[in-house]
């Protein structure tokens, strides 16, 4: 026996559902009926309802904050909309938040509602036969396989509304202690942002959200999230925003705009939040003199100048930043150019992957370590 909940404010709506279908004859228990939003989530926090019916327009909590409540609290139970004609925007909204199913209150007929309750039923079944199964963590699994192939975000309710993309980058280190697996923690971002908006993983360390443009980009609501996120998780995150885009064709763009913006808490300190339009221009080596300079010294072996060069540029990083990857990769050639002139490391080690750095501290850290060892070991020549 599934369990209903009926919520609408019209006496008369409330009647006609109790009686349009012999609800029990058909593996349905009415358990509750409800006015408004805030009684209907006091009744499902008591009931555990299988489905619920709701209303849209009713006073003190409409039915669309009500769907918000359960998608958090009880993001399992089923929700089926009764709309009027003129809550079409409403619909749309609620059908952003998941809901499959709506009925029309002025035309229901018993043969169509009973259809419709029977279609939700048949998604229930199937997914208790799998305990395992999840819809809302199975969404995230299928969104973060688009998103790591191609940067395609396929469930989007409403691709051409302007979004933002955002980047929370998790720390590097050997124990990180994150509750959960990847698509729950993605998914507790999700219920953490609210606003529409949709998680995915890339890796176990870089998860994303794609929001609808709201007042939760601001920055007060940016730092308020900040400051949610410290008291959920016990490490520091750092955040990046991208700009604005229209189209889902942008998303891969939005993508990559606030990664580079989480990343450049490298140099901002770890556990930073930084947009995108105010990322500075990160130069290639290539352009960038002091780090040019440094380069060639590696090349030409000359590895006491390079490590001046190198640990002036991590203690004071310039207006003009090479990217966290293009230093990092230098200060790694040159503490591989270190070993191998003390012969502590072979060929074949030279090739491994490089380590990887939360700030520009750490790795400033690692080269200091690396010159000292090289100046004792002049030294004993």
């Amino acid at each position: 026996m599934l369990k209903v909940l009926i919520v609408d404010d019209e006496v008369l709506v409330k009647i006609g559902l109790r009686n349009v279908i012999p609800w029990r004859e058909h593996g349905f228990e009415i358990v509750g009926e409800a006015c408004n939003g805030q009684q209907a989530l006091e009744i499902a926090r008591r009931e555990f309802p299988d489905i619920v019916l709701t209303d849209i327009r009713m006073p003190v909590m409409d039915g669309i904050q009500l769907i918000e409540a359960l998608r958090v609290e009880m993001p399992d139970t089923k929700i089926i909309i009764l709309s009027a004609y003129k809550d079409f925007d409403y619909v749309q909204h609620a059908m952003r938040l998941g809901v499959k199913e709506y009925v029309l209150k002025l035309s229901m007929e018993p043969e169509d509602f009973l259809l419709v309750l029977n279609r939700v039923r048949r998604q229930i079944e199937m997914e208790r036969s799998n305990p395992g199964f999840s819809p809302a963590l199975h969404q995230i699994e299928q969104r973060s396989i688009c998103m790591r192939a191609s940067g395609r975000f396929p469930d989007f309710p409403l691709p051409d509304m302007p979004a933002r993309m955002v980047l929370f980058l998790f720390p590097m280190q050997d124990k990180l202690d994150v509750p959960g697996s990847p698509p729950q923690t993605a998914l507790a971002l999700e219920h953490i942002f609210g606003n529409d908006a949709g998680a995915f993983y890339l890796d176990d360390r870089r998860y994303g959200l794609l929001a609808p443009d709201s007042n939760a980009f601001s920055p007060a609501a940016l730092n308020a999230l900040k400051k949610r996120l410290e008291s959920r998780f016990a490490f520091p995150i750092s955040i990046g925003v991208s700009r604005l885009v229209s189209g889902a064709d942008r998303f891969p763009d939005a993508l990559s705009e606030a990664t580079r913006a989480a990343r450049h808490s490298f140099y901002t300190g770890f556990g930073s939040l930084c947009r995108a339009e105010n990322l500075p221009e990160y130069l290639p080596v290539a352009r960038h003199s002091k780090w040019q300079a440094a380069e060639k010294a590696i090349i030409t072996h000359h590895l006491d100048e390079a490590c001046r060069f190198i640990l002036a540029l991590l203690a004071d990083p310039p207006e003009r930043y090479i990217s966290p990857d293009s230093a990092i990769n230098v200060c790694i050639m040159l503490m591989r150019a270190i070993t191998i002139s003390m012969q502590e490391e072979s060929a074949e080690a030279d090739t491994a992957p490089p380590k990887q750095y939360n700030t520009v501290e750490e790795l400033a850290a690692q080269v200091r370590q690396a010159a000292q060892r090289f100046d004792r070991h002049e030294e004993m020549r």
